[in-house]
């Protein structure tokens, strides 16, 4: 890293935690913070994007799906922020796990068993639906920056220095 001065009261990182570690120097935090902080490990996930020309999705929050392998989640974002999708499109959006949160991982059949349920579980997806992305979390980039549980404190032992991010919380 290029070392650099910063003049500021307070300094917020974004980076994560993980990340945060090496610009602070391990030698300036305790061995306590530093042990939760290595603790934390990113989720995995997939997120497919579908659009179509017609509502295929009644609800105008998440569809949550429980009997599934993978995909936990469908939503419209278009109900929400129209702005989102093209000009009389609707944009669909689905969530997925991996079958591990550990490598090293099929990414083919994640996604094969993915795409599978968003069309069984869509009711017109098949007809009227036309893939727009598949995106791929894991490993430095994860969906999450943390599993439910693992997050480390906002505030960090460095005076005014916090993290902000999915990876720590007020605590």
């Amino acid at each position: 890293y290029e070392e650099i001065y910063i003049d500021a009261q307070v300094v917020i990182s974004n980076a994560g935690p993980k990340r945060t570690v090496p610009l602070v120097g391990e030698e300036n935090l305790n061995p306590g913070y530093l042990k939760d902080v290595a603790r934390v490990t990113g989720v995995p996930g997939i997120i497919i994007y579908f659009t179509s020309d017609r509502p295929l999705l009644e609800t105008h929050s998440m569809l949550a799906l429980t009997d599934t392998q993978r995909l936990f989640g469908i939503s419209d974002y278009t109900h929400v922020n129209p702005e989102c999708s093209p000009k009389g499109k609707y944009l669909l959006h689905g969530c997925a796990y991996y079958t591990s949160p550990e490598p090293p991982y099929d990414l083919k059949k994640e996604i094969d068993i993915a795409l599978k349920e968003f069309k069984e579980n869509l009711p017109g997806l098949e007809e009227y639906g036309e893939l727009l992305a598949i995106k791929t979390y894991h490993s430095e980039w994860p969906w999450l920056g943390t599993r439910p549980g693992y997050v480390v404190p906002i505030q960090t032992p460095v005076e005014n220095l916090y993290l902000a991010g999915d990876s720590s919380a007020p605590l």
